[in-house]
């Protein structure tokens, strides 16, 4: 006998999508808007010091604790929020309580310890080695994503810091913006293309604006890089039924903010920042 689902595939619920298949029409519209504020924010930390750039940061990443679980529907999330939360506040102490040139000389202990809890967190739970793995997995992730963000904040310490992540947030925000490229039918998943020539077109124009110290060069390959970091956690993580909710797209946006931190701080350093 045929069932109401054989008759309506609406019936079935809503079919999740592939990565492959993901396009920016079905991301929600105002993920590109608001990262393209986060990234403005984060710019002001960045001339605002420090300690600025890293509360921003600290920021972004009570975002992502409390929609992360959310945007990937895990299973006990109050669990999964309490342990990212208690090893994102170790990151945060880890940078605010670091001085000199060593800021980062903590961060990976911090890591460690957060990724550890997030393994005992999980050894008294039941319901199958699945629901475990998922927890953990969501869990350590989020923690990731958090470590990366919170890498770019020794930038602000350096007297071009601040300039340059200017000039990289300009290719994420610019990358962000013409994600929305995907929404012509005749280009889908081919915006990837789109971001990467506009992402490096933004921070080239920052770099020039601002007429130095990143070179031209640079400012074309750190807009590419951060551009395309960002729209691939949104490609990937927007194929999740979570994305519709408010914390899950809030969780989206942070997290594609955060995630191209290390990259940041590493092409900075390369060039002499």
């Amino acid at each position: 006998m045929a069932t109401v689902s054989d008759v309506d595939p609406r019936a079935a619920g809503p079919r999740r999508h592939t990565v492959l298949e993901l396009d920016a029409t079905r991301l929600p519209p105002a993920v590109a808007p608001t990262v393209v504020l986060g990234a403005a924010v984060v710019t002001a930390g960045a001339y605002l010091g420090y300690a600025a750039l890293v509360a921003v940061l600290a920021l972004a990443g009570l975002v992502l604790v409390a929609g992360w679980p959310r945007l990937l529907d895990v299973p006990s999330p109050t669990g999964v929020r309490v342990v990212v939360a208690v090893g994102a506040a170790l990151q945060a102490a880890a940078m605010w309580l670091t001085a000199g040139p060593a800021r980062l000389a903590w961060m990976p202990l911090a890591l460690a310890i957060g990724v550890v809890g997030v393994l005992l967190q999980q050894l008294g739970r039941s319901g199958g080695g699945g629901r475990v793995t998922a927890a953990v997995a969501a869990s350590a992730s989020a923690l990731v994503v958090l470590a990366s963000g919170l890498a770019m904040a020794p930038l602000a310490d350096t007297p071009s810091g601040p300039r340059f992540v200017l000039v990289a947030m300009a290719g994420l925000a610019a990358g962000a913006v013409a994600e929305l490229s995907g929404r012509h039918r005749r280009v889908r998943g081919a915006a990837v293309l789109v971001v990467l020539v506009v992402g490096a077109l933004g921070s080239w124009l920052a770099a020039v604006a601002l007429g130095g110290p990143v070179k031209a060069l640079t400012a074309v390959g750190l807009g590419m890089l951060v551009a395309s970091l960002s729209y691939s956690m949104r490609h990937v993580l927007g194929t999740l039924g979570g994305r519709e909710a408010p914390w899950g797209q809030a969780a989206l946006v942070s997290a594609s903010i955060l995630l191209p931190g290390v990259c940041v701080l590493a092409l900075g350093r390369m060039a002499g920042v």
